[in-house]
């Protein structure tokens, strides 16, 4: 039998009785051990291995996530490529950058170098994804 939710009056407005997500929560954890959660994720792991879709996307689900909303377009990675443009690529070479450029910065020198050029490098991107 299903139990609904029940809805109180407060002072400021209402909030919503959550008892009995509660109590069933804290029947998952006692039954659901690091060891048993374990060997959910190995079986999870073997499935997905194994051809499982479902699989595949819920381990991808937690390890990865889900794109966001501002996910290149086809036609942007393409052109990119193209032009011998990698983001990822260009955001792990600042730091060498920085390095070889300006070897005796001290470290306050280099946090606000870093600082203005994460900044521009966020702008071009954000730039890159707007077109």
């Amino acid at each position: 039998m299903a139990t609904q939710k029940r809805t109180t009056r407060l002072l400021s407005g209402s909030a919503t009785h959550t008892r009995t997500e509660r109590d069933y929560m804290a029947v998952l954890l006692d039954e659901v051990d690091t060891d048993t959660w374990r060997e959910v994720i190995k079986a999870t792991v073997q499935e997905a291995k194994g051809g499982n879709a479902q699989a595949r996307a819920w381990l991808g689900q937690y390890l990865i996530g889900q794109p966001g909303n501002r996910a290149p377009t086809a036609v942007n990675v393409i052109v990119g490529q193209l032009q011998g443009k990698d983001k990822v690529l260009d955001t792990l070479v600042q730091d060498t950058y920085m390095q070889a450029t300006f070897p005796d910065t001290n470290a306050a020198d280099k946090a606000s170098i870093r600082a203005q050029l994460a900044t521009e490098l966020h702008e071009k991107l954000q730039q890159a994804d707007a077109t």
